[in-house]
């Protein structure tokens, strides 16, 4: 996932499944410019999942589909 910070800043990642039960949280400090933040899922069951991404002004939502393999 690509991020771009604007200055230093904590950065909140947090992945909740399809019954809005939280399975993941992570925290980072990142400086300015632009970053590409890797997230581990082998933790996490394959499924539908919503991930929120949250600095000090803003909370962003995304829907993201982990491990299911497509059928040609």
């Amino acid at each position: 996932m690509n991020y771009d910070s604007p200055g230093n800043e904590s950065i909140g990642i947090e992945i909740f499944n399809s019954n809005s039960v939280l399975v993941k949280r992570l925290q980072w400090e990142k400086g300015p410019g632009e970053h590409i933040i890797q997230i581990s899922t082998e933790s996490i069951s394959p499924g539908i999942y919503f991930i929120r991404i949250i600095n000090r002004e803003t909370a962003i939502f995304k829907k993201i589909i982990i491990g299911i393999e497509q059928i040609p």
